[in-house]
């Protein structure tokens, strides 16, 4: 049989499709915003979390402290929202986050591009990578012609050793651990320390004559994550973090924890 081609058919074809597309828009969008709309309608944030990893989150006397607790009030009073916070373990936050159970993760996470299928990262707010310490007033920013403390097996010492094989030319001292790496520097063992950031400014923060000098050698983020469709709560999230951001609000979190961090630890 011919297919029916008058003109009364095809319009009523052209919007039959019509009628369609605009559905699936309508539902694409409501998917989108309905985790924000509950969230403000309800008034509560959930965020997942593993307490496990100081200064980040930790558990202690069954009160949650840290830098990412602190950065998720802050945001919540930002968003006239109260926050809830979930206590997952590490290897189930995704899981968590995917099925619904909370909204946010906040246990610094590094951006995963391998998740980006079904999860969003959010603009970071601690990067975490290898940098160089020194001493105050010390101009070095590079590796070359430096004797070198780092740290047996971390990242520093993978770094360094991977420029040494770039041509890079200094000397490597390796050491049982980042604080060992770094005491170096105060006992003339060193003239720099390649660790991580959350090593090198927890020590700083009882070592001032002690520095961080930029830029940063590599980079590790550490953002929130939601599920990749609720595109509206990640841009809320983004919004109060450059707020933070910019108001300085963020650093001295994240320099009021390394210090009580740095005071428990000693």
């Amino acid at each position: 049989m011919r297919p029916n081609t008058t003109p009364l058919y095809n319009l009523f074809r052209r919007s039959s499709i019509l009628l369609v597309f605009f559905s699936l828009l309508i539902l694409s969008c409501t998917t989108k915003n309905a985790t924000w709309q509950r969230i403000e309608q309800n008034g509560i944030l959930r965020v997942g979390l593993d307490p496990s990893y100081p200064p980040f989150e930790n558990l202690l006397d069954d009160q949650l402290v840290g830098i990412d607790i602190d950065l998720l009030n802050a945001m919540g009073d930002g968003l006239g929202l109260t926050v809830q916070f979930d206590i997952i373990g590490y290897d189930g936050l995704y899981d968590a986050l995917l099925t619904g159970r909370v909204d946010v993760l906040a246990s610094a996470l590094i951006i995963d591009e391998t998740r980006t299928k079904e999860f969003a990262y959010s603009d970071s707010y601690f990067n975490a990578g290898q940098v160089l310490v020194t001493a105050v007033g010390s101009a070095i920013e590079q590796l070359d012609g430096q004797v070198v403390a780092v740290e047996l097996g971390a990242g520093g010492h993978v770094v360094a050793t991977e420029r040494q094989k770039q041509g890079a030319t200094f000397e490597i001292v390796v050491f049982d651990s980042a604080e060992n790496a770094l005491l170096a520097l105060t006992q003339n063992k060193a003239t720099v320390t390649l660790t991580d950031s959350v090593s090198a400014r927890l020590f700083i923060a009882q070592h001032p004559n002690l520095q961080i000098s930029d830029p940063a050698i590599t980079v590790e983020p550490y953002a929130l994550a939601t599920r990749r469709a609720d595109k509206q709560l990640l841009a809320k999230l983004n919004t109060r973090l450059q707020n933070l951001v910019q108001s300085g609000q963020l650093e001295l979190i994240i320099e009021r924890e390394l210090v009580s961090e740095a005071a428990v630890a000693r």
